[in-house]
C-alpha cells in the first residue's frame, strides 16, 4: 500500500477519489444485475400465470364443467413462481374453487353435468384471480 500511496502522492491524486472512481462502477454493475434478475423473475411469472389467468377469466364469465382446466404442470410452474408466503394461499383457493364446483354440480335428464348455482364458483375464481395479477 505504501508504494501505491507514494505513486498517488507524486501525481497529486487523492486516495478517496480513486476509491470512489472504482466503487461507483461496481455499485452500478450490482444494481443492474439485481434489476436484470427482477426482470427475469417477472417475465417467468407472467409466462406461468398466462394460461391460468386465461382459464379463470373465461370461467368467471361462464363457469362450465366441460372447460379444460390448467394442467398439473402449469399449476406447478405457476406455484413455483409465487412468493413462498402466497403458495399455500393459492393452493387453498384452488381447492376451494374445486369444492365449489363439486358442490354445485347436478346432472340433467341427459346425463350432462351442469352447475345449479355458480355464484360460489365465481367468488372462488375471483379469489384465485388475485394471485395471477402482476406483482
Amino acid at each position: 500500500m505504501g508504494l501505491i500511496r507514494q505513486y498517488l502522492e507524486t501525481w497529486d491524486v487523492q486516495i478517496e477519489f480513486v476509491l470512489i472512481s472504482l466503487l461507483i462502477p461496481l455499485v452500478v454493475l450490482l444494481v443492474r444485475h439485481r434489476l436484470a434478475i427482477a426482470h427475469d423473475k417477472l417475465k417467468e411469472f407472467k409466462e406461468a400465470a398466462k394460461p391460468i389467468r386465461e382459464w379463470i377469466l373465461e370461467e368467471v364469465k361462464n363457469p362450465s364443467s366441460y372447460s379444460s382446466e390448467p394442467t398439473t404442470t402449469e399449476i406447478d410452474a405457476f406455484v413455483k413462481c409465487l412468493r413462498f408466503w402466497k403458495r399455500r394461499g393459492f393452493r387453498k383457493a384452488y381447492e376451494r374453487q374445486d369444492c365449489a364446483r363439486q358442490a354445485a354440480e347436478v346432472r340433467n335428464g341427459y346425463g350432462e353435468v351442469l352447475y345449479n348455482e355458480d355464484k360460489h364458483i365465481k367468488k372462488a375464481l375471483n379469489e384465485l384471480l388475485r394471485y395471477t395479477q402482476r406483482r
